[in-house]
């Protein structure tokens, strides 16, 4: 009967072999007999009973077969089994069993995963966690695994549900286990998203992998500005960065970012955002790096025209005639932008033909429609002074301004260099302080060396550089015109570089003069160490007269004795002690009339007996000192002699 294969029904015999076998514990022949029965396929395969007994006596003789039987069974009792296996420690194949036949109890396997703690099971857990969709759960157990491995899948799932701020703390771990510039470059978009900024900005400067522009555009495109700005400012990227300042309503740092981006179409961007926030002095500095473009200039006319900023778009070409680089042929239109202007706006506002699109034919168009004044304009700004002058002078009617008139006078001559030929009628003129023809003036008495008049006249006018007409004379390699140059700053509040300019060239009367002026104690004593280095006493006593109310006592006293001259500095301290005397003698004075007020309105009341008890009686004081005129009384010595711990020898008391 051994060799007959078993048939159709259960055999009585096998049946009887597995008690024998069982109960002589033979757990091994037992599995293998059961293997025979239940892996061989026969009719008894899918025997429930022996496919739970095959695997219970793995479980008990033989663990490392229990997974093979768990993936290759099917019909055996899934939950028990688990049971059984997680209660002799065989954790991975409980799961594996719940895993097998879809159990999927989230809830017992949490409660598993908690009980035997191992990474694997967290794992499983998460990967199931995820696919049900409990994203927080799942990234816990991820992270209870520190298991990054499904960083994808993650990043997918808790995006689209939002878990943002879950998805910050798994990337932080995914980022110890593995550089990857995926995880940095999400572990950036994260922080923007939960509105971590400090978090991202200190991440983003410390060494990473992740893409910034990418992340920088990502947030752009969601509105997300603030992120934005921060990652486009640490990629250089000052064309976006420019742009997102404009959306955040930065504008002046707007148009900082364009200037470092340099880009054409990144001002036309910021120029066109400010102006619809009314912000057009911004406007007009993104509108002059946009005009030297004469492809430009078109749609930037067209933006101005259509939002009726006619005014603003006449400033920026005026603004833009000191350009080098503005091209005299620029497109065709700009030089009838006047024309689209109503007459009451175009009065007065010639720059509105600043820009024909080429020179000749907008002069030749100023004639025949645009007003002579816009003709005259146009001339000055191209240094046409000649054709300016002749038709104001054709025209006087419309064009004649007196004051410019002066003006294109003195630009002609200094332009042909023939100032002296009409130096009597500038002169004459003079007396309406007129700047071009003060500096026209002014430069032609420096080409001709004539210091007196050039001081003349900077003294009766002031309308001129006096800061440039000072430093051009500073050069100059005559001394009186140096001494100008000194005038002028002092005139301009700086003292300091006048005095400088007065010590280099020796003027020592003039620096002095100059720091009493300066009303500056420290510019005065300053001054006043430097006749000592220089070994000028006598300036240094003049020095104690010129700038005597500006000089302390104790510091020139110092000076005297440290330096020896103390002959030189005697007329100064019996000046000093004279006028403490008197403040000295001012003030006894006043005290003893206060004295005779207090006693007279004591004798009127009622007496107290002990005066030195009386509440308004009191000695002199120190407010009484400052009523009467009188310095602070000096500081108590810092030793048993005078000048101890100053760095002074100590003094006797001989005198």
């Amino acid at each position: 009967g051994a060799d007959r294969p078993v048939g159709d029904q259960r055999p009585r015999g096998d049946f009887r072999r597995r008690q024998i076998l069982h109960g002589r514990d033979l757990p091994n022949e037992l599995i293998e007999l059961l293997e025979k029965i239940v892996l061989d396929n026969t009719v008894f395969s899918d025997h429930r009973n022996l496919q739970n007994l095959l695997i219970l006596t793995a479980i008990k003789a033989d663990t490392t077969r229990v997974m093979e039987y768990i993936t290759k069974l099917e019909n055996f009792d899934a939950p028990e089994i688990a049971q059984i296996a997680i209660s002799n420690q065989l954790f991975e194949e409980a799961f594996a069993v719940c895993s097998s036949k879809n159990i999927r109890n989230l809830d017992r396997a949490y409660e598993f995963a908690e009980k035997c703690n191992e990474p694997a099971v967290w794992s499983q857990l998460a990967s199931a966690q995820l696919e049900e969709g409990f994203v927080k759960e799942a990234i816990d157990s991820f992270i209870k695994a520190n298991d990054p491995s499904c960083y994808v899948d993650v990043v997918r799932v808790a995006s689209d549900s939002g878990h943002w701020e879950d998805l910050v703390k798994f990337l932080l771990m995914a980022r110890k286990k593995a550089k990857e510039s995926f995880i940095e470059t999400e572990l950036v978009f994260a922080y923007a998203k939960t509105g971590r900024l400090a978090d991202m900005e200190e991440f983003i400067n410390s060494p990473n992998h992740a893409k910034i522009a990418e992340v920088a555009d990502r947030c752009f495109d969601q509105e997300m500005y603030e992120a934005a700005k921060i990652l486009y400012s640490n990629v250089s990227n000052y064309a976006r960065l420019a742009i997102t300042q404009v959306k955040l309503g930065e504008f002046q740092n707007a148009v900082e970012s364009a200037r470092k981006a340099n880009s054409t179409k990144t001002w036309k961007e910021v120029c066109f955002s400010c102006l619809e926030s009314e912000e057009y002095r911004l406007a007009q500095i993104c509108g002059l790096n946009i005009i030297i473009h004469a492809d430009e200039l078109e749609e930037l006319i067209n933006f101005y025209q259509t939002r009726g900023l006619f005014n603003e778009l006449i400033s920026l070409f005026e603004a833009g005639l000191g350009l080098d680089r503005a091209p005299h042929g620029t497109v065709h239109g700009a030089g009838h932008s006047v024309q689209q202007v109503p007459h009451s706006q175009a009065q007065g506002a010639p720059g509105a033909v600043l820009v024909p699109h080429q020179y000749s034919q907008g002069a030749a168009s100023g004639r025949a429609g645009p007003p002579v004044a816009e003709l005259v304009f146009l001339y000055d700004k191209y240094e046409e002074f000649d054709n300016a002058i002749l038709t104001m002078m054709k025209h006087p009617t419309e064009a004649w301004r007196e004051s410019f008139f002066k003006e294109m006078i003195s630009n002609f001559f200094a332009k042909e260099g023939k100032v002296a030929m009409v130096k009597p009628y500038l002169k004459a003129v003079q007396q309406n302080n007129n700047k071009h023809i003060n500096e026209a003036l002014n430069s032609l008495y420096i080409e001709e060396e004539d210091y007196q008049s050039l001081r003349a006249s900077i003294e009766a006018f002031n309308n001129f550089d006096n800061i440039g007409l000072a430093q051009k004379c500073e050069k100059h390699e005559l001394l009186e015109f140096r001494r100008v140059a000194a005038l002028l700053y002092k005139g301009n509040n700086r003292f300091s570089q006048s005095i400088e300019l007065c010590k280099r060239d020796r003027l020592y009367k003039d620096a002095m003069q100059f720091a009493g002026e300066s009303r500056d104690s420290e510019l005065a004593a300053a001054l006043l160490q430097w006749f000592l280095d220089e070994k000028l006493t006598e300036c240094f006593s003049a020095c104690l007269y010129q700038c005597y109310d500006l000089l302390k006592p104790d510091k020139v006293m110092e000076l005297a004795w440290r330096y020896n001259l103390m002959d030189y500095t005697m007329p100064y301290m019996v000046q000093v002690m004279a006028e403490y005397q008197a403040r000295l003698e001012r003030l006894e004075q006043a005290e003893a009339v206060r004295a005779e007020s207090d006693e007279k309105a004591n004798s009127d009341g009622n007496p107290i007996s002990n005066p030195m008890l009386m509440p308004d009686q009191r000695s002199p004081s120190l407010d009484d000192a400052a009523a009467a005129g009188l310095p602070p009384p000096p500081p108590p010595p810092a030793g048993p002699f005078y000048g101890a711990g100053s760095g002074l020898p100590p003094q006797g008391h001989h005198f």
